[in-house]
């Protein structure tokens, strides 16, 4: 396999620290409505040929996605990360953890490229994922709990009403479990992703024609971005794609974020578990 077969977009949506080679692509997202337009002319941009940059406050980096489906040729494999935000493909860290913090000066250390085992990976049909994490809820219940809750009501209708109902039994499968992987971040065949997101957009803009953000502040408004973490875990299930899933490291340099310890980890996970074996399940009124 040629590397230039494989591109993983970095999601940036400000100026900062810069990893790129023949895989590694960064893209600003949100480039139509950003202030640091001036600033980041060293990479490509989302608002270029077929593009909802514009709708970046909503979508997030879902914006680099949709360029890559409309506008992206030529590629076999594609994947997603974000500025500060990078899968761990050499065991790096402790690899209990689902998600470590490491100080950003050590950026230059970190070793990025694509080991040959997830490439191998790849070539077998396989999807990378980060590992899952595991909630003290279930996922519709931390969604409601931190979100709008009629907005997570509209999405379920959307997906219950949509044709193939492989998704609506995914859907509740998923969301009233407690584990998935989020950020949106992935690397998968070309095909799976060109049918992701034929899937993925066809249900949030169904969803963004019933709902009314114009109210929502900053936090609330990226309403899009916050289903699609959930949403890529629902198409992975209802399709039954197999899926290797790998620890991310975050750089971060904010005292706020510690790693826990192994003991630490695995007695706050096993918390989560019992927390939510024994609430009863959420009463979600259509």
């Amino acid at each position: 396999m040629k590397k230039n077969n494989i591109k993983m977009l970095v999601a940036f949506h400000k100026p900062d620290k810069v990893y790129r080679d023949d895989i590694y692509t960064p893209i600003h997202v949100g480039r139509a409505v950003s202030k640091f337009k001036n600033e980041m002319t060293d990479m490509i941009g989302d608002d270029t040929g077929n593009n909802i940059s514009e709708k970046n406050p909503m979508y997030c980096e879902l914006t680099a996605l949709y360029w890559a489906w409309k506008n992206l040729k030529d590629v076999d494999y594609i994947g997603l990360s974000h500025y500060r935000r990078y899968f761990d493909f050499h065991h790096q860290v402790p690899q209990y953890l689902p998600h470590f913090f490491m100080p950003c000066d050590k950026f230059d250390e970190f070793h990025f490229n694509l080991s040959t085992n997830v490439i191998n990976e790849l070539k077998k049909g396989k999807v990378i994922l980060p590992k899952k994490q595991v909630q003290r809820e279930s996922l519709i219940t931390q969604y409601c709990l931190n979100h709008i809750s009629d907005d997570m009501r509209t999405l379920k209708k959307v997906i219950h009403q949509y044709p193939d109902p492989k998704y609506a039994k995914a859907f509740d499968k998923i969301m009233f479990g407690n584990k998935y992987s989020p950020y949106n971040m992935f690397i998968m065949p070309k095909i799976i992703f060109d049918n992701y997101c034929q899937w993925l957009f066809q249900i949030l803009f169904e969803v963004e024609a019933k709902t009314d953000t114009s109210h929502y502040n900053p936090i609330q408004k990226r309403i899009y971005g916050y289903m699609s973490e959930r949403l890529l875990n629902v198409y992975i299930s209802a399709n039954k794609l197999e899926e290797v899933n790998l620890p991310v490291v975050t750089f971060n340099d904010s005292p706020a974020f510690q790693n826990p310890s192994c003991t630490e980890f695995y007695f706050k996970n096993l918390v989560k578990k019992i927390a939510f074996k024994v609430t009863l399940p959420p009463f979600f009124e259509e």
